[in-house]
């Protein structure tokens, strides 16, 4: 499995996300599928609409694809969480960025792409905490692993002043 490239912020696509693991902050800017942070669940949800809207589960699969695909996507994480998240970031470190780099790059951005950069994560692994603040309908926060509270709502206070780039 390879390693993820560092990609720039893309509006919903590749997504600004903060993240607290062993105490430590980090923004990682990847694509948006990668924090589905629990695939089962996630599955299951599309399963049920595919059930209600009357689609087969061939239809399902065909369009969804396999939980073993798509953990297999996520160098064979079906489950994100702090059991899981040292694995994770291994594959991630290179998507990491500092304050200065986020601002930078938002700096030199045509102003029609700058919301791209507005932070749509906040993802603490120590206390389990999982905030969305995604601009669309993308319901993160419903997918979050047993134990850990999820929750759509603002979260740049939380940033510490220091790590912040706006």
């Amino acid at each position: 499995m390879d390693f993820l490239e560092k990609v720039t912020p893309e509006y919903c696509e590749n997504i600004v996300v903060a993240a607290i693991y062993k105490r430590h902050f980090e923004w990682y800017v990847t694509p948006r599928e990668l924090w589905r942070m629990d695939y089962v669940k996630w599955m299951e949800a599309w399963r049920q609409w595919f059930i209600r809207h009357n689609k087969t589960e061939e239809e399902f699969i065909r369009s969804c694809g396999t939980l073993e695909k798509k953990s297999g996507e996520r160098w064979g994480i079906t489950v994100l969480d702090e059991k899981t998240a040292g694995k994770f970031f291994r594959y991630i470190y290179k998507c990491s960025y500092s304050p200065d780099e986020l601002r930078s790059l938002r700096i030199i951005t045509p102003d029609e792409n700058k919301s791209a950069f507005d932070p749509v994560l906040y993802v603490d692994f120590d206390n389990k905490e999982f905030i969305s603040y995604c601009p669309e309908p993308l319901s993160f926060e419903d997918f979050v692993p047993d134990g850990w509270m999820g929750k759509y709502e603002f979260f740049c206070d939380r940033i510490p002043d220091d790590k912040r780039y706006w």
